[in-house]
């Protein structure tokens, strides 16, 4: 595949759904191109930080995200964690929109993120990610 003018590789993955490998007819479904980097960003943010034992530096940070150490978290240190996990993603150029709501009575927060990602020009829409 060329891009660019450049000699590219199509990186393909493992589709997973709700946490789960998807499988039709008995075979792997397959993720690739945006919906394989949109699948690695959300894994970042669905990770809690400390959890990997071979990386305990990868993922989001939910002490803050879910105001667990500290009462009345603000807005935007909630933002400055979901930012910094989705950094963590080397295919993201830019976050264009971020935002997270909280729903009190079920003790969870729903993170929305809109964001470009290197040698594309369109802005994507990762969708909402549930942190519980």
């Amino acid at each position: 595949m060329k891009s660019n003018g450049k000699e590219g590789i199509k990186i393909k993955s493992i589709k997973f759904q709700n946490g789960d490998i998807s499988i039709t007819s008995k075979r792997l479904d397959i993720v690739e191109d945006t919906e394989q980097k949109i699948q690695k960003t959300k894994g970042l943010l669905l990770v809690a930080q400390g959890e990997l034992f071979y990386n305990a530096n990868i993922g989001l940070d939910r002490t803050e995200v879910l105001s667990i150490k500290e009462k009345n978290i603000s807005k935007e240190r909630k933002l400055l964690a979901i930012s910094e996990a989705t950094y963590q993603d080397e295919n993201v150029e830019k976050i264009e929109f971020a935002d997270i709501t909280t729903d009190n009575k079920n003790r969870k927060q729903q993170i929305n993120i809109k964001l470009k990602y290197k040698e594309t020009s369109d802005i994507v829409d990762v969708g909402g990610v549930e942190v519980v």
